[in-house]
């Protein structure tokens, strides 16, 4: 049963996907990174507003305070949700952080015995409650970032906890609009088991570069290497058309395993998104295909403070 759920939850076709519990992780949760193909690690929010910078590298700048929701409309029926907030110094010994907490729902599931006969229903939910925090080192060049996270499962009557954290580095160089992340997320341990079986947690390695042209024009790329997964890179880009919108778009090399031989594949890795900024709010939305896999939209909206 916890296999099938995690074949909803991340579609993967290599070899060692689904041997990681909590892949609920890797989802992404804001509609902005996600219209980017999450190329994240490197990404300064210099013209966005955004309460989910923390999420991708706990050493994240923040350009401004702000509070964000988000809403995925994810594959299977699964709803998955998230709130943030971010604020510079949000203690004396912090230049910057943020908290937030991600939610997932499977709604109604069906249970069948082996010949598929209906005995019931169940459902499988997971929660995520992160907290994080950078210090400026090197005449504020260099910021370092640390966040934790408390992760809950349930499936049916069984139920998971774990406690993980993520490491980040941002450098700003001598080159002007450039910044190298590194990144080390979900580093950590599950304390309670759903079964007899420990699942290691979806540990990712990254290392990410950011280019801003004039602030209007953003490029990023990450190459990372989950633990279930093969060396995997991420290219977005986010052009400001004027000052109140803005248009994004990647591409996931992920992608390639949504391919299941049909018409849609070449569409497998691609996002688009859109961006509208107001005053002190922002909307933003993605679209993202995943091949004959089906489709997914994201919408995040965002309050300066």
């Amino acid at each position: 049963m916890l296999s099938l759920i995690l074949s909803l939850l991340i579609v993967n076709a290599n070899l060692n996907a689904g041997t990681t519990g909590f892949n609920f992780l890797k989802i992404i949760p804001s509609a902005k990174e996600a219209a980017m193909a999450n190329a994240t690690i490197g990404l300064e929010n210099t013209t966005s507003l955004s309460g989910f910078g923390f999420w991708f590298n706990p050493a994240a700048s923040v350009a401004r305070p702000a509070f964000g929701m988000s809403y995925l409309n994810y594959l299977a029926g699964i709803s998955y949700g998230s709130v943030g907030y971010t604020k510079q110094a949000p203690l004396s010994f912090l230049k910057a952080g943020g908290i937030g907490v991600s939610f997932l729902n499977s709604g109604v599931i069906k249970r069948t015995d082996i010949n598929g006969s209906e005995l019931g229903t169940f459902s499988v939910s997971y929660l995520d409650l992160d907290a994080a925090g950078n210090v400026a080192l090197m005449n504020e060049k260099l910021h370092a970032g640390m966040a934790v996270k408390v992760i809950y499962g349930s499936i049916d009557s069984f139920m998971g906890l774990g406690v993980a954290t993520d490491l980040g580095l941002r450098f700003k160089p001598d080159i002007q609009g450039l910044t190298i992340g590194a990144v080390v997320r979900n580093l950590g341990y599950q304390v309670k088991t759903f079964d007899a079986v420990r699942d290691r947690l979806p540990v990712d390695i990254g290392i990410g570069l950011g280019y801003s042209i004039s602030n209007n024009v953003n490029l990023a790329l990450d190459i990372h290497k989950p633990i279930d997964n093969t060396i995997l890179f991420n290219l977005g880009v986010e052009a400001w058309v004027n000052k109140y919108v803005a248009l994004r778009g990647g591409y996931n090399s992920l992608g390639k395993d949504y391919k299941t031989g049909g018409t849609t594949d070449i569409t497998s890795g691609f996002s688009l998104g859109l961006g509208v900024k107001y005053s002190r709010y922002q909307v933003d939305y993605s679209f993202t295909p995943m091949g004959d896999l089906g489709r997914l939209h994201h919408i995040t909206v965002f309050f300066g403070l």
